[in-house]
């Protein structure tokens, strides 16, 4: 029993290890493949205006 739950820590623990390498992996391939910062849209002007509407 004791035997099974060390292989089964052991498991994880390898399986834990491989995602946070492939996350590595992905976060530091794709930062590099980009030519702009890319954070987010600004909109500005868009003419639009937010009205109350009291009854």
């Amino acid at each position: 029993m004791e035997k099974s739950r060390k292989r089964l820590r052991v498991c994880l623990f390898c399986i834990v290890l491989l995602a946070i390498a492939v996350g590595l992996i992905y976060y530091f391939s794709d930062v590099r493949n980009v030519n702009e910062i890319e954070d987010g849209v600004l909109i500005s002007g868009t003419g639009i205006r937010l009205e109350r509407f009291v009854r």
